[in-house]
């Protein structure tokens, strides 16, 4: 082969890579963009809280569900799900995503 070709073959690819990196670095940017800060998140659950207080719900009432909103607030963990409280006779239902563009949800039902 021709040492020419080889380095001419190389220099072409060069630029293809760096558009797929660039592109793929701007679909993380635009990603990160979208996702909720420490501050929202703690905003948001302080807001759910609230609405438990008063309801009459406290937090010592739903345990599992104070474990589950510590690790979406603290490290950014996505969560849904159900929470019995067989005490209340209800189940706490909930969605905590960690994009802006998702309102996050709870709700009680009766069992």
């Amino acid at each position: 082969m021709n040492p020419s070709t080889i380095t001419s073959t190389t220099q072409s690819q060069q630029p293809y890579k760096s558009q797929k990196r660039l592109a793929r670095e701007a679909k993380e940017l635009k990603k990160q963009q979208n996702q909720r800060t420490k501050e929202e998140r703690q905003t948001e659950m302080d807001n759910v809280f609230s609405k438990l207080k008063e309801l009459g719900i406290t937090r010592e009432m739903v345990e599992e569900f104070n474990k589950i909103s510590y690790d979406y607030v603290e490290f950014g963990y996505s969560a849904s799900g159900y929470v019995k409280l067989t005490e209340l006779k209800r189940v706490l239902i909930y969605s905590l995503p960690n994009d802006r563009r998702i309102q996050v949800a709870t709700m009680l039902r009766a069992m």
